[in-house]
């Protein structure tokens, strides 16, 4: 068993149930904060090596006392007003624990023109929070991965309805996907490595980019029926992903998210070096979710 205990929040979201699958392979134990330990329970079994430190984002409390004893961090925090803030408490947690390593999970719209982008402006002051405000101990890194896209938006609202797909760029218009198990796999991988050899890194990821034209051909291939592409204006991309998200995600979050483009999307060129493996493309990712589609 690995000297390394690892405290996970977020994990039983998409990219954090892929995190602790690989730490508890490679016998890592890992801590859960979770709302719900019989839901911990049916996606991992009953392992001796993954336990839960019940609470939510609402009372961090819990954090406090559960922390202890662990050497390193994930963190991924849903979107929300009050991310930044539940972010730094628990990484301030984390740090007077004497947790040597956070992974953070922030996104490539942290790059935007200031405060341009929402989503980006929450990402930025959270980074910011962790990175520089905080006052960390010495040898204590925060490892950041910015995401794109995340495939898995497919399956929700990024997918053909009636078999036509909709969005608001051109069919030719390039758009930067990633698998969220590569990014729960990368993730995983840093938190066994030696904690000098990423320092304080910030990783791009983006695995693949795909056109909408190239997307509507996937998902033939993957429903096994014709799917058209129909370019929608931002006011119509709006009132559907409103009418999807609404009830819990933030007004200028969804706004933000009808109105994306993708502009200069390119695969990161570093993420096979860094998983040790081809990242995963969107035809694989819809071909090993095909049931979600049927």
């Amino acid at each position: 068993m690995s000297t390394e205990r690892v405290f996970v929040v977020g994990g039983t979201g998409n990219v954090g149930k892929q995190v602790v699958k690989e730490l508890v392979a490679n016998k890592v134990p890992v801590t859960l904060f979770a709302r719900n330990p019989d839901k911990v329970k049916d996606m991992f079994g009953a392992s001796d090596l993954v336990s839960v430190v019940s609470g939510d984002y609402g009372d961090l409390a819990p954090v406090k006392q559960g922390i202890l004893g662990h050497t390193r961090l994930f963190l991924l925090c849903s979107f929300g007003d009050s991310m930044v803030a539940t972010k730094g408490t628990i990484a301030q947690y984390a740090f007077d624990a004497g947790v040597k390593q956070v992974v953070d999970i922030s996104g490539t719209a942290v790059a935007s023109a200031w405060r341009s982008n929402p989503l980006g402006y929450m990402h930025y002051l959270a980074e910011k929070r962790l990175v520089e405000e905080l006052p960390r101990p010495k040898g204590v890194h925060v490892v950041t991965l910015r995401p794109g896209r995340f495939m898995s938006n497919t399956i929700t609202h990024d997918r053909p309805y009636g078999n036509v797909l909709r969005d608001i760029v051109a069919s030719d218009h390039g758009q930067a996907w990633i698998s969220p198990d590569d990014i729960g796999g990368l993730a995983a991988l840093i938190l066994q490595d030696d904690i000098s050899k990423h320092g304080d890194a910030v990783y791009e990821l983006v695995g693949d980019v795909v056109t909408p034209e190239q997307r509507c051909a996937l998902f033939e291939k993957v429903i096994g029926q014709p799917v058209t592409y129909q370019r929608v204006t931002p006011t119509e991309n709006f009132a559907t992903l409103q009418q999807q998200l609404g009830n819990f995600m933030p007004f200028s979050i969804i706004l933000q998210i009808a109105t994306s483009v993708d502009d200069h999307a390119a695969v990161s060129l570093g993420l096979p070096i860094l998983l040790g493996r081809q990242p995963e493309s969107l035809e694989e990712f819809l071909t090993k979710n095909k049931v979600a589609f049927q």
